[in-house]
């Protein structure tokens, strides 16, 4: 067992010591004749629950489930419903790094044939609930299987594993399921779900091309954005652009304690191959977000080149044609059309033509 493995099985092991004396306080104050009602955990709980939070941003900060991790604790509200969510997720996470297989990690970079088109909304799964997900999409009735895995749960630990696997499909909308007497008696497939493994195996491609034995400048993109939206949504986006290899130019990666924070901004636009304009309401009129705006446009324009990649958060196309003319011929996306994971393929697919050419 691996250091994380180790360190998430230990987390686990104190929860259910902590709920044990949970229910034993419970216990007590009933017997008392004192009713418990609140719901509340322990302050134990809630210290455990903050070195969770520690741990996971040091160590896990790249596991497809950090952010529902990391969504548990940001809404906690010392209730035991949420000592429940997190124990699921600890599961979910220990059972997936128990199944990693070592040799997938160690594999080398090797060339990819053309990628397939991604058609539906594609947001990674652990190799748990990969599984699951695979077992749902080949069962001729998904629902009897399901109830059978129920009913042949050995302990309740094993009925709210499978739970927790099940409302990550539900969260990541590949599956909708509908409950009766705490087992599922209807399970409805979304396309996106019968698509899953052809876009796993593209982004798996992708991932292992080295495109940085083919660029031309130093870094592959450059990602511009206001600072209001790095913590609820840029950030979470640079990383997982990183897990596909690309080299990203980030302010909060690149600038340190004393640099020069203009002049390394503007040699990061100069050595960037294309540039990721996060557009929304927070980046309109912002000193240094038109200057970057500006500089990448100008490029464009005299290289007659495809640079700008623009990215439209929480606004309309009528809002960027209105406030940014120059760019509405320049195909966009939006983000609430488009998961984290679709925009780094679509970057690593437009890498790829362009180291291809050049």
């Amino acid at each position: 067992m691996d250091k994380k493995a180790y360190a998430i099985e230990q987390f686990i092991n104190t929860g259910i010591k902590l709920y044990k004396e949970h229910w034993q306080r419970h216990d007590d104050l009933t017997k008392n004749r004192v009713a418990d009602l609140s719901g509340d955990m322990l302050t134990s709980m809630q210290e455990w629950m903050s070195s969770i939070k520690i741990y996971t941003k040091r160590n896990l900060v790249d596991h497809p489930l950090y952010d529902d991790i990391n969504t548990v604790i940001l809404h906690n509200k010392n209730k035991i419903a949420d000592y429940d969510k997190m124990m699921g997720l600890l599961r979910a996470v220990l059972n997936d790094l128990k199944s990693i297989d070592d040799n997938e990690i160690t594999e080398k970079h090797q060339e990819v044939s053309e990628p397939v088109v991604i058609r539906e909304n594609y947001k990674r799964l652990p190799q748990n609930s990969r599984k699951l997900l695979k077992e749902i999409i080949d069962s001729e009735n998904p629902s009897k299987m399901l109830s059978e895995r129920f009913e042949k749960c050995v302990s309740l630990k094993e009925c709210e594993i499978l739970r927790s696997l099940l409302r990550e499909l539900v969260d990541k909308e590949y599956i909708k399921i509908m409950w009766a007497d705490s087992k599922p008696y209807n399970i409805q497939i979304n396309n996106s779900a019968r698509t899953y493994e052809e876009q796993e195996e593209e982004y798996e491609s992708l991932r292992k091309t080295s495109i940085s034995d083919k660029k031309l400048k130093e870094y592959d993109v450059f990602i511009s954005h206001a600072n209001r939206d790095k913590n609820n949504y840029v950030d979470h986006l640079v990383r997982t652009i990183k897990r596909l290899g690309i080299n990203i130019f980030y302010d909060s990666d690149v600038l340190s304690w004393g640099d020069n924070w203009k002049d390394t901004i503007l040699t990061g636009t100069e050595k960037s191959e294309f540039a990721i304009i996060v557009i929304s309401e927070s980046f309109f009129d912002r000193e240094w977000t038109e200057i970057e705006l500006s500089e990448f446009l100008q490029r464009q324009n005299k290289i007659k080149q495809k640079t700008i990649l623009p990215l439209l958060h929480n606004i309309t196309f009528e809002q960027l044609k209105d406030k940014y003319p120059a760019l509405q011929y320049i195909q966009a996306i939006k983000s609430d059309e488009n998961s984290d994971e679709q925009i780094a393929i679509s970057l690593a697919k437009e890498l790829i033509k362009r180291y291809k050419n050049n």
